[in-house]
């Protein structure tokens, strides 16, 4: 008992024993609780910090050293204390995934995928992805799709986000309610798309999924119509030593399309999408590496998935 009290009191010092965590539920962060070295050269992140953007998980099979990878650098994720490993960096809001693909079977050093989770107890927890693909097997509209699970991502203890979880759990009313009368309580209206002026053609039909790439550079799209006429645009990259993924929102011009998203500081990352005869064309502006690194991207001609 008197260890639980000692843990919980250091624990809550970084806000890990005060309920839900405050962090953005589209980014993967975590908080030092001790001083941890990084990769880089006399780089050190000091008991307390957060780290935010956590993109992999990285372990040295010899050696046993692990990191958590930020879009800026890999810290250590476990340090030795009195010759015991103990954590030195906590997972805020996702947790370690699957072993990533395209890896050396020879090489040491193994990469994992890190899963986001909803607000609440990690140990618990859904991941996005667990999340999106359970609320879109209950027959609700792709943007009731979009809105019910990142209601539930950012915080299930709200009205919709109950509702959805009852829904998760199995609850039938709650399924039907979602699929059959969308309420208006689920609807997220606090991320406004980039507005086109009163005299914009009829948006293209640039809904629909799109992959390109190769089996070794992966990458993938997903553009959702919304009610009001603006358009959700997910991105998806991957290859061996990068990730990436983004959620953007935009409004369509008869053929092109430009989607935003803001990164951790307030920058903004546009996408600017033009249909093809097999599909779309994609053009990342500044700012968008934050979402995948400096190893890949999200530009590229995407064909339709059929």
């Amino acid at each position: 008992m008197k260890l639980r009290y000692i843990v919980c009191l250091l624990a809550t010092a970084f806000c890990l024993c005060r309920g839900p965590s405050q962090a953005d539920p589209y980014v993967c962060e975590g908080v030092a609780l001790r001083d941890a070295h990084a990769q880089a050269p006399a780089a050190v992140i000091h008991q307390g910090a957060r780290v935010v953007g956590i993109v992999r998980y990285q372990v040295d099979t010899k050696t046993g050293e692990d990191w958590y990878c930020a879009r800026e650098n890999c810290y250590q994720a476990h340090v030795i204390v009195d010759g015991a490993k103990v954590e030195a960096i906590h997972l805020a809001n996702c947790r370690v995934g699957e072993l990533q693909i395209l890896q050396d079977p020879k090489d040491p050093i193994k990469n994992y995928s890190m899963d986001l989770l909803a607000a609440g107890d990690p140990s618990k927890a859904l991941s996005f992805h667990e999340v999106d693909m359970r609320v879109s097997r209950m027959g609700l509209c792709a943007s009731c799709v979009d809105n019910a699970r990142d209601s539930y991502m950012r915080d299930p203890q709200s009205r919709c986000g109950q509702l959805v979880g009852k829904a998760l759990a199995g609850n039938p009313q709650a399924k039907k309610t979602l699929a059959k009368a969308f309420p208006d309580f689920c609807w997220l209206s606090d991320s406004q798309p980039p507005t086109v002026g009163p005299n914009a053609r009829e948006a293209a039909p640039f809904a629909g999924r799109y992959v390109a790439g190769s089996k070794a550079y992966s990458q993938g799209l997903e553009i959702t119509k919304r009610p009001d006429g603006s358009f959700d645009v997910r991105a998806d990259v991957g290859t061996q030593g990068c990730t990436g993924w983004i959620v953007a929102r935009g409004a369509a011009d008869g053929e092109k399309l430009k989607a935003q998203a803001k990164t951790d500081d307030n920058a903004t990352c546009v996408l600017e999408l033009r249909r093809t005869n097999k599909g779309v064309r994609v053009d990342e502006g500044d700012n968008c590496s934050y979402f995948h690194g400096f190893s890949c991207e999200f530009n590229g001609d995407y064909r339709e998935k059929r």
